[in-house]
């Protein structure tokens, strides 16, 4: 692992600076369990609705984005290791 630190690093910290976990923005912003880990460890990007549910929620304003949700650089890709594929899937198509 390189040490560049977690995907969202900065937007954890901040949640945990206002004195909420991961699981109450989650709920607090409708984003299903699975979608929100999965994009919260980087495999995939947050929709433009994702993103402003979430910056709402915890009061972040529009011209602070950029911050907590950095563009996908090489380095965050090369970070991520891709989902585990489904076997069964792969072996029926």
């Amino acid at each position: 692992m390189n040490n560049k630190g977690k995907p969202y690093e900065k937007l954890r910290n901040y949640i945990q600076e206002k004195g909420y976990t991961l699981k109450r923005v989650r709920e607090g912003t409708n984003i299903n369990s699975w979608s929100w880990t999965q994009k919260m460890q980087g495999y995939y990007p947050f929709t433009m609705d994702e993103v402003y549910s979430i910056i709402e929620f915890l009061g972040i304003s529009d011209d602070k984005i950029h911050i907590y949700f950095p563009r996908r650089t090489a380095e965050m890709k090369a970070y991520v290791r891709p989902p585990r594929r489904n076997k069964a899937y792969d072996e029926n198509n």
